[in-house]
């Protein structure tokens, strides 16, 4: 038990660590394969699918190697890794606060900070539909059975098939993926979505083709000046001149103060740095995250 929870705290770590390296838009999150990895110089390269990026780790950079913490001398040319830190103005050089890799535990799809909170596959049971509460019987990558605490409320989405749903139309039994922020201490989870059947979220960055096209580097700021929750989208004033209608998803994550949080928090006024695809003629796009200023 304390390795597995020692693998969750891991994982909690990585979500909140890769979700502050959305806080400014010099600040990244990218994956690739490494290569030249040099331990004396403290570099090493990371490389895309259309690109590459040189980086650079210190003494305080947080090396994790499934969902544990790792040492610099663990990572390996070849590894797909994750790294979130600062990039330089020429977009070649990043600073790394975080470098992650290999699969992480409880949980399959995307790694985390790939498209949202943590998602959990497994099995629905003993519901109750007062108490708004259900446990999630899944395993871990070892074979181990693990249990979570699921509590959901009246902004939780819930879906089957990609079709609006409702908690009083699932059963105990039912394989469902589970979104949402980890208490890895209580084995408690906040579901964001409850998903039954056919699902899809947006591919990771670098990884186009994947669920939908990959997550931009740079973010765009502006004033969020109209929403419309039961849409789902938003007006954000770019400048005076430029004014973009921005839809969001059930996948879409929304992060403030390095917390993923439901999109009803989003009110107008709100300064945002927003990242997915625009479509410019148009002025609209599409959110895959919406990141509190």
């Amino acid at each position: 038990m304390k390795r597995v929870t020692s693998l969750i705290l891991g994982v909690a770590l990585v979500v909140a660590t890769l979700g502050h390296g959305f806080a400014s838009p010099d600040v990244v999150r990218v994956r690739g394969i490494v290569g030249n990895v040099d331990l004396d110089q403290k570099t090493f390269n990371l490389k895309a699918e259309q690109r590459s990026w040189d980086v650079f780790f210190t003494d305080e950079t947080l090396f994790v190697k499934e969902g544990e913490r790792a040492e610099a001398s663990d990572l390996k040319n070849e590894t797909p890794a994750i790294v979130s830190g600062k990039i330089s103005e020429d977009k070649k050089t990043i600073h790394a606060r975080v470098v992650a890799w290999g699969n992480l535990p409880d949980r399959r799809g995307p790694a985390p900070g790939h498209g949202g909170p943590p998602m959990v596959l497994g099995i629905m049971e003993k519901l109750d539909l007062e108490e708004g509460v259900f446990e999630l019987r899944h395993k871990d990558p070892e074979g181990n059975e693990r249990v979570l605490q699921v509590n959901y409320i009246e902004r939780t989405r819930f879906l089957r098939d990609m079709k609006p749903s409702n908690p009083e139309a699932f059963s105990n039994g039912e394989e469902v993926r589970v979104v949402g922020p980890i208490n890895p201490e209580e084995m408690k989870m906040e579901a964001h979505l409850v998903a039954f059947g056919k699902f899809e979220r947006p591919g990771a960055p670098g990884q186009p083709g994947r669920g939908s096209p990959p997550v931009p580097v740079d973010g765009i700021p502006g004033l969020v000046t109209a929403i419309d929750h039961d849409e789902m989208h938003f007006s954000l004033q770019i400048n005076e001149e430029i004014t973009l209608t921005i839809n969001y998803f059930e996948w879409t994550g929304f992060i403030r103060g390095n917390r993923f949080v439901f999109a009803e928090e989003l009110e107008e006024n709100t300064r945002i740095i927003f990242y997915g695809p625009v479509n410019r003629e148009e002025k609209t796009a599409r959110a895959h995250y919406v990141v509190w200023r």
